[in-house]
């Protein structure tokens, strides 16, 4: 019975949740995969591919020649990945901005923004 609790509490640890937000009037689910909030990467995405494809970005020389900065996500994305920002919105009324690369794929932009940092991808 212990063990069966246990396995119980380990697999209900890693089931990921996803997040709706409605983005240009159309819902779109967000799944976590890792720190990052993807929507369209059931396995291989634009999204992820750009990410893998910049293990190691300098972003002083990303941020060189703008005069104001919003965010490491979206400086990233707009200046290294190419990709476009869009926004949109939770049930609960948060705005959010999100990347969205060519085949519809898209990350959140705070949780490309923790994966960046936290994984040393970006250096300044």
């Amino acid at each position: 019975m212990k063990l069966l609790i246990f396995c119980l509490s380990i697999a209900m640890a890693n089931i990921s949740y996803a997040e709706l937000f409605i983005i240009a009037g159309t819902p779109q689910e967000f799944i976590p995969q890792g720190k990052l909030l993807l929507s369209g990467c059931a396995k291989q995405c634009d999204a992820l591919n750009a990410i893998k494809e910049h293990p190691h970005i300098n972003l002083k020389e990303v941020r060189k020649g703008m005069k104001y900065s919003n965010s490491t996500g979206s400086d990233v994305c707009a200046r290294v990945y190419k990709a476009d920002s869009l926004l949109g919105q939770a049930q609960n009324r948060d705005r959010r901005a999100f990347c969205y690369f060519k085949d519809q794929s898209m990350v959140e932009m705070n949780s490309l923004s923790a994966h960046l940092i936290e994984n040393k991808i970006v250096q300044e």
